[in-house]
Order: structure tokens, then C-alpha cells, then sequence
């Protein structure tokens, strides 16, 4: 059952009741009808992005500066606001924070996981609509500032290397331009070995990448796993504090992409998957170099499947 299908018939658990005054059938199908063309306006934003490198570049700055945000969330937000977004939160959230939405404010349709019980007793998860809306929607009480971890490059390269979940060693037949490369059958990134810290950060974040998908997905092919690793480095970048480099936002049109909207979310979410999975990597050296004494055991060589 497809995800849209479980999501509908959920609908008769999930959702609480309406008034007593309401027309409760009225009810389902307007909430079936919005979950549909919520569905439906997904599937045309994702397949929009891979049209239009602009519009890819906004889709990566957005996944890099709220890496809660899902795949497919960003996207519906991408398609429904014109201007960047730096904070968002739903009605009620907002008002905890002491904030409200504006009058004559209009929030961003996102489909929010809920759980059901099933006919037999178990859980399922769908989805339900939901609206959130960015800060500058709000008013009320000042909230403070979210300081951008901007780490030095020098000091990102030497984390990359101890936090690395496969080897890393220098090998000056790679050529400069290419920077860096992951060998799958000795499990080891080969990198050449006078690259700038910059640079080397953009290489070894997009090999760390590759190679962790890699471990995840061993029957997906190379060129989706190479376009995954871009654009990991491209968030991982810009997450630590640095302009992107080495990844061009045009890449997009490269990729032979499928024409199934699900599948290019699949790739997209690999993306954001492996950069998650190499910044949790940069964490734990950055916490590990301001506590040294509570340094924790040796790492594993790769993430949980998750």
C-alpha cells in the first residue's frame, strides 16, 4: 500500500472528531481532497527542481540551514515561499514562544507524520496537513540569535580524517581537480595530498558521503550515489560556515533522473541522510576536541542502518 493510499484510510482513526454540528462525511473528504493535492503539489515541486539549477541551489541552502526539515517538506516550502526561510514553526508553536502569526499571514502547507491504529491492533504511520510559517510572519517577544557553527577548515580536514569511517590515504595519482576519490573495494578514500584546506574539506566531505551510502545502499548505482555525495558536501559546507565549493548547482541537469517523483525524493534524501550522518562524524570530534577527557571509545567504522 503506497504511502498516500495508508495515509487516506488513516483518516478514519487519526484525525480527531469534529463538532457535532459538522457533517462528518463533509469532513473525511475534504481531508482526503487536501491530503491528495498536498500529495500532488509534492510531486510536481520535486519534479520541477530537477528542471532548474536556481531553483535546485535554493532547495540545497534550505536543506543546509534547517536540517530538521525533511526532503519533502522543503520542497513544499520551496514551492509555496518566494523568499528564504530562517525560522519556521506552526501556529502553535510560535504562540510558546511567545510570538504570533500576523494577521492576514498565510503559513506553508507540510504533510506532518502521525500514528494510527490499524484494524489488527498495530501502529501505522501516515501523514496529515499541516501549516507553518517563518519568523518574519510573527511578531511578539525577540528570540535569540542561532549562531552558525562556522568551524576553520584547517580544523574540519583534521576531524574528516580521525572521524572518517573508512581510511584515508594520500595518493598524488589523483589528480588536484578531482581532489579525492572512494575506492569501494579497499574501503579506503584516496586523496591527493597537497590540496588547500578548503578544498580538501569539500573532497573529503564528498567521499566520506559516498562511501557511507555505500555501506547503506550497496544495490543502487554509482551515479545516483555520486550525485548523493555532491550534495552532501554542498550542505555539509555550508553547514560548518563555508561557501560551497566544488559543487555545481547545473549537476542537476546531468543526472539522468528518473521520471518517478518518489524515486528523485529517494535520491534527494540520500543526500540529506549522508550529510546528517558525516556532520554527526564532525560533532563528535568537535565535542571530542573541547572535552578530551570525555572522549568515548573508539568509533565504529560505519552507521546504524537506519
Amino acid at each position: 500500500m503506497s504511502t498516500l493510499e495508508q495515509t487516506l484510510q488513516s483518516q478514519n482513526t487519526s484525525d480527531s472528531a469534529p463538532s457535532k454540528d459538522f457533517d462528518r462525511e463533509q469532513w473525511k473528504l475534504q481531508k482526503h481532497q487536501e491530503i491528495e493535492e498536498t500529495f500532488q503539489q509534492l510531486n510536481d515541486a520535486t519534479m520541477k527542481l530537477i528542471q532548474n539549477p536556481d531553483r535546485f541551489k535554493a532547495f540545497l541552502d534550505l536543506q543546509a540551514d534547517l536540517p530538521a526539515i525533511s526532503v519533502g517538506n522543503a520542497l513544499l516550502v520551496l514551492d509555496q515561499r518566494s523568499e528564504p526561510v530562517t525560522r519556521l514553526a506552526t501556529f502553535d508553536e510560535w504562540r510558546d514562544k511567545g510570538r504570533a502569526v500576523k494577521r492576514g499571514e498565510t503559513g506553508c502547507k507540510i504533510l506532518s507524520p502521525v500514528t494510527y491504529k490499524r484494524t489488527d491492533g498495530s501502529e501505522g504511520t501516515s501523514f496529515r496537513v499541516s501549516k507553518i510559517f517563518d519568523i518574519v510572519q510573527t511578531h511578539g517577544d525577540p528570540l535569540p540569535e542561532i549562531p552558525v557553527a562556522a568551524v576553520p577548515a584547517d580544523q574540519l580536514v583534521r576531524i574528516l580524517f580521525s572521524k572518517s569511517p573508512v581510511k584515508i590515504e594520500a595518493d598524488d595519482m589523483i589528480s588536484a581537480d578531482v581532489g579525492a576519490v572512494y575506492d569501494p573495494g579497499s574501503k579506503t578514500i584516496r586523496v591527493h595530498g597537497k590540496l588547500p584546506d578548503d578544498i580538501a574539506v569539500s573532497v573529503l566531505a564528498r567521499e566520506m558521503a559516498i562511501a557511507l551510502l555505500n555501506t547503506l545502499h550497496e544495490e543502487v548505482g554509482r551515479d545516483r550515489i555520486e550525485f548523493a555525495g555532491q550534495s552532501a558536501a554542498y550542505l555539509i559546507q555550508k553547514r560548518y560556515g563555508h561557501a560551497p565549493i566544488g559543487v555545481d548547482p547545473s549537476m542537476v541537469h546531468d543526472f539522468a533522473w528518473p521520471d518517478d517523483p518518489i524515486a528523485v525524493r529517494a535520491t534527494l534524501n540520500d543526500a540529506r541522510q549522508a550529510a546528517n550522518m558525516v556532520c554527526q562524524r564532525i560533532e563528535r570530534g568537535l565535542e571530542n576536541r573541547e572535552h578530551p577527557d570525555n572522549a568515548k571509545s573508539p568509533r565504529k567504522t560505519s552507521e546504524p542502518s537506519r
